[in-house]
């Protein structure tokens, strides 16, 4: 079935994307000690978890592009337009591009 290709195939790189990607922008709050630290950690933490529940919905045979779709929206929207661009303004201001 090409759903359920699709849906393991945009799984998988979700999880790489995000593991590597949260660790270098946590590593970059530590190390600047971003005072937003765990709050930001905390919503990585979240996302991580709701990929988790997609992934096992997707193990039980359930369709997800929908739920996958959400929760991108849901990312970008909420972290990334607005976390993440706190996060920015922050690092640009101690001088990191």
């Amino acid at each position: 079935n090409n759903t359920v290709a699709f849906e393991e195939k945009a799984l998988q790189e979700l999880f790489e994307y995000a593991k590597t990607h949260f660790i270098i922008e946590e590593e970059l709050m530590m190390k600047n000690d971003y005072h937003q630290f765990h709050n930001h950690k905390d919503e990585h933490n979240n996302y991580t978890g709701k990929l988790v529940e997609i992934f096992q919905s997707h193990q039980t045979g359930e369709t997800v592009s929908k739920e996958i779709l959400q929760l991108l929206k849901g990312w970008l929207k909420n972290h990334v337009l607005k976390k993440d661009k706190d996060l920015g303004i922050f690092l640009n201001s101690r001088g990191i591009v």
